[in-house]
């Protein structure tokens, strides 16, 4: 489930998209990156064998498609993904903790 209101959504539901079609997009190879940590943040990830080799298919995708400065482009899409899975953990956190007092 993707939440749509958390910083990194837009990233996040491209990316989905693209790797749902066989698209290895620069979005959908950050989803790749981070997989596990999406999955645990409640993400439907699709399985994939890319996670280590992820954010060097990026870089070489971003330059490939024209990306003037693949390496800045990266940084800001991971930038963006670490954010969403670092609000949705925290707001999964917070609801823990309300749930037990």
């Amino acid at each position: 489930m993707i939440q749509l209101d958390l910083p990194g959504a837009e990233i996040l539901e491209a990316g989905l998209a693209d790797l749902k079609a066989n698209r290895y997009s620069p979005e959908a190879l950050a989803i790749c990156a981070l997989e596990g940590r999406l999955r645990k943040c409640g993400v439907d990830v699709p399985e994939s064998n890319l996670a280590g080799d992820a954010e060097v298919l990026m870089y070489k995708e971003l330059g490939r498609i024209g990306e003037r400065n693949p390496h800045a482009a990266m940084n800001g899409i991971m930038r963006r993904l670490d954010a969403y899975a670092s609000n949705a953990e925290a707001r999964r956190h917070r609801a823990v903790k309300d749930k037990n007092i």
